[in-house]
């Protein structure tokens, strides 16, 4: 898990920063990087083998409340399935795979007007789409996997991004539930309002002198005349 401010080298390179743009990263996620609750009682993880490699994996009995808090993160999954789940939620090198619908993310102290970007795939041959079950009012976009779907077997996923945008007071924990079949996430990202939104963007087709924050492999990066800048300012080669 790492964590992505965008402020002063977004100053350097001419890319508005009025309010901080933060990435939350999920490759690699261990055990001791979450707390994990069922029932409100204390879960241990298991070992998967996904794509040939060793993950850490979770598993659900029938019924229980499932809680999967990132730790220095205002990020947790909520999940309950009245049968029991083996491996339901898997922690690879790249990305946290949901292996079910009805998994929901909650997200703390978003600011009102902000719009969240979440860099997905769908993690097998059905789409993956998202709603707010929540009772604030937030825009979800669907995201449908292209033709040839992802399968799980698959060692690359495609993956796309899907923006909402917080159109109530900003006081409430915004969820995002996707409601259809399970789904791969690389990344989370907030902007507040004001600041410059996150583009899938071309750089080769970018103005001399045009800077543009876009996500890239899950991580914020900044391009500059055709030169793209990690978030400490050095050079992507």
């Amino acid at each position: 898990m790492k964590k992505y401010f965008l402020s002063a080298l977004a100053l350097m390179l001419g890319v508005c920063a009025s309010a901080q743009v933060q990435t939350y990263t999920f490759d690699g996620l261990v055990e001791d990087d979450c707390n994990t609750t069922l029932d409100g009682n204390e879960l241990s993880w298991g070992t998967y083998v996904m794509d040939g490699k060793d993950c850490g994996s979770i598993s659900v009995t029938a019924g229980a409340a499932l809680r999967l808090e990132i730790i220095d993160t205002p990020i947790a999954f909520t999940y309950s399935n009245s049968k029991a789940k083996d491996n339901v939620v898997k922690c690879a090198a790249e990305y946290i795979q949901f292996d079910s619908k009805n998994f929901v993310m909650e997200i703390a102290n978003v600011p009102a007007s902000a719009t969240i970007v979440l860099n997905v795939s769908a993690k097998g041959d059905a789409d993956a789409k998202f709603n707010n079950p929540g009772s604030i009012t937030t825009n979800i976009a669907t995201y449908s996997s292209n033709a040839g779907a992802v399968t799980k077997a698959a060692s690359v996923a495609e993956f796309s991004n899907v923006t909402c945008v917080r159109t109530d007071d900003g006081t409430k924990t915004v969820k995002i539930k996707e409601t259809n079949g399970g789904y791969r996430l690389r990344s989370v990202s907030i902007i507040p309002a004001g600041s410059t939104p996150i583009k899938s963007i071309n750089a080769d087709s970018l103005p001399a002198g045009k800077s543009v924050k876009t996500i890239e492999d899950g991580k914020v990066i900044i391009i500059r005349d055709g030169v793209k800048y990690n978030m400490n300012g050095s050079i992507i080669k």
